[in-house]
């Protein structure tokens, strides 16, 4: 009966720290393009087409799936032409949910243009780019995995 307990308590163990160990997402932030480009160097966290004058970034990704998501503003005279190079309109997208509240409910699953986005292909990137009609957010999100 001793020996029964004894592994039964090792088997719950091993579940609880399997369970904890799969947790392999790790969010950043960065006050500037230019500064989350350099950090992000070697790595393929952030796309290539994230314009040096982005502020505000926030990025997280998930090193298991090697997705990623992340969000940046632009100054109001910035134009997607000046950063995003041959851009392509995207029909749809499939997103995960990357489960952080700064990301919108309406970018998760299968995502359609709309009025309120567009969704773009920038050349030299595999992220989807995100731009909303009503605000100087963008988003993006990729998935390598």
């Amino acid at each position: 009966m001793l020996m029964s307990i004894r592994v039964g308590c090792f088997v719950v163990a091993g579940v609880v720290l399997s369970a904890l160990a799969c947790s392999e997402t790790f969010e950043s932030k960065y006050e500037t393009g230019a500064e989350a480009l350099k950090a992000d160097v070697g790595h393929g966290w952030m796309p290539a087409f994230l314009p040096n004058t982005a502020t505000e970034i926030t990025e997280i990704h998930d090193l298991d799936s090697n997705d990623y998501w992340g969000a940046f503003n632009l100054a109001p005279p910035e134009s997607l032409s000046t950063f995003c190079k041959d851009a392509s309109k995207v029909s749809d997208v499939l997103i995960w949910n990357p489960g952080v509240s700064w990301w919108p409910k309406h970018l998760k699953g299968n995502v359609r243009p709309s009025r309120d986005w567009t969704l773009y292909r920038c050349a030299g990137s595999n992220a989807t780019l995100i731009a909303p009609a009503d605000g100087r957010t963008r988003y993006f999100w990729a998935g390598k995995g």
